[in-house]
């Protein structure tokens, strides 16, 4: 499944569905805009670029959702490839930044949408990115609530949302409901890196590269190792919601 934009514009996004056999079934997403543009330069001053890229999360029931950063929700029926749009019931208070937002968006086992990312822009004519906090938003009455404001990644891992903050100190996990579980301390530059066998792994550092595992379940550090590999099998290994 794959989430389209037009190529160097931003326009009405699409929804591409390939199935085993290599059929492309293709609908439109009006209302919903994605893409990026190329820098331009005007009388000398160059036009940063601007993106758009919308959250995309399916829920295994055959659905699809697709989450921009304002405006209603596009729920998709993957048979048929019916497209409805539904207004969340609050006003959402996640500004996109004006070089444009990107979100992520992930399917809880409980049946909520867990959506976060970056809004970035352009500060003293310096690219700025903020997060986008960590927002869950209920399908089934379509309200959401904000749980975090500097949280800008989300993993599921093992029936466990871990989320990384915006300054990347540390790793968050928090419960289905968004309930703060535990930390994890990475210092700075630290990503999560997988989960494998009842742990988590977080990398962190560029000259001293170190590894940390931690127990998924309660938060308790295991190992911490000089070294940085790459975690080919388990949950979360190592690609992102966004395609990053």
């Amino acid at each position: 499944m794959l989430l389209l934009a037009p190529r160097n514009r931003i326009a009405t996004a699409g929804l591409a569905v390939v199935d085993a056999r290599g059929t492309v079934r293709r609908v439109g997403l009006d209302g919903v805009e994605a893409g990026v543009t190329a820098p331009e330069i005007v009388a000398g001053n160059t036009t940063p670029p601007r993106s758009i890229i919308p959250a995309l999360a399916v829920d295994g029931l055959g659905h699809a959702f697709v989450v921009p950063a304002a405006g209603p929700v596009s729920k998709v029926t993957l048979s048929s490839l019916t497209v409805r749009r539904y207004a969340l019931k609050q006003s959402r208070t996640l500004a996109k930044g004006p070089t444009g937002p990107l979100r992520m968006a992930v399917w809880l086992p409980n049946g909520l949408l867990a959506v976060s990312g970056w809004n970035f822009g352009i500060v003293a004519g310096n690219p700025t990115a903020t997060a986008a906090g960590l927002e869950l938003i209920n399908p089934r009455t379509w309200r959401f609530t904000q749980r975090a404001a500097d949280i800008s990644h989300l993993q599921l891992a093992d029936g466990h949302l871990l989320a990384s903050t915006q300054a990347s100190a540390e790793l968050r996990s928090y419960s289905l409901n968004g309930r703060l579980r535990y930390t994890v301390p990475g210092g700075p530059g630290a990503w999560f890196w997988g989960a494998l066998e009842g742990r988590g792994y977080l990398a962190a550092g560029a000259r001293t590269a170190t590894t940390t595992s931690f127990d998924l379940a309660t938060g308790r550090l295991v190992r911490k190792v000089a070294a940085i590999g790459t975690l080919l099998l388990g949950d979360a290994a190592p690609f992102t919601p966004a395609g990053y």
